[in-house]
């Protein structure tokens, strides 16, 4: 039951992982390939931190089996959606929108499996 929900939130884990570590550790080397001028400023790294959070977040769901946080995670993940597109489309960033597709695939990939482990 739920299985492939569950193997979705490795998906999200993985984006977030990936993402996250360079944006926390090393953001200057991560910028310019996505169009962003290198910074001192810390809030690169915030970004960086929570998306290490949602990271742990989504492997402890996936770990623990923890059926009722799968929901939580789709709507926090379509609102990043929202605000990436949005960010891209305002500010004219066009890789917040490759971003922001990696993210809604991960919350079609859920939808889509609920719907399937429902029936």
């Amino acid at each position: 039951m739920l299985e492939k929900s569950f193997l979705w939130q490795l998906y999200v884990m993985t984006y977030t992982l990936f993402l996250g570590l360079p944006l926390l550790l090393f953001p200057n080397a991560l910028l310019p390939m996505i169009g962003f001028n290198t910074t001192d400023e810390p809030w690169v790294r915030v970004a960086g931190g929570m998306l290490l959070a949602l990271s742990y977040i989504t492997f402890t769901i996936y770990r623990k089996r923890i059926k009722e946080m799968i929901l939580p995670t789709i709507a926090v993940r379509s609102g990043l959606v929202v605000v990436l597109v949005t960010l891209g489309f305002t500010g004219g960033y066009p890789p917040f929108y490759v971003i922001a597709g990696i993210v809604l695939v991960g919350v079609i990939g859920t939808v889509a499996s609920l719907r399937l482990d429902r029936e």
